[in-house]
């Protein structure tokens, strides 16, 4: 009788492990209020169980110039290599006024955050100069990996 049990035992416990590794790893919500370019999010971990993207989704962003729909920021993932400086995985221009969402795709394992590297209106841009004098709403945030 009680190679019977073990089993039952054996196979609820791989049941539960297996159903475990086809959910996402996680996610968090917040917003941004105030902030400036260069912010930088809280770092999460990625422990690359999973094949879900990392992606950072922006809902009702808002530059401080009233010029309606054209808010936009640019985002970068940062990967942090332990004694090494992180490794940008690439800028993502998000128009953000109503939603948008930056991908980054599967990463491998390891702690990330996010940077607003820079912000403004349409008129604006990091290449040109244009000083934004205004801070950096959002919203609400969620980063998913």
């Amino acid at each position: 009788m009680n190679h019977k049990y073990t089993g039952v035992f054996l196979g609820l416990i791989l049941s539960f492990l297996m159903a475990g590794t086809a959910l996402a790893e996680g996610s968090f919500g917040s917003y941004i209020s105030d902030a400036g370019n260069g912010f930088t999010s809280r770092t999460w971990v990625d422990k690359n169980a999973d094949s879900v993207a990392t992606t950072v989704t922006f809902r009702t962003c808002r530059d401080g110039v009233a010029n309606g729909t054209s808010d936009w920021a640019d985002v970068f993932v940062k990967r942090y290599n332990w004694a090494f400086p992180a490794t940008n995985l690439g800028i993502k221009r998000l128009y953000c006024y109503n939603s948008a969402v930056g991908n980054w795709g599967d990463v491998s394992a390891a702690d990330y955050a996010f940077t607003i590297d820079y912000y403004g209106p349409a008129s604006c841009s990091k290449s040109y100069g244009c000083a934004n004098p205004y801070r950096f709403d959002v919203g609400d945030l969620t980063v998913s990996y």
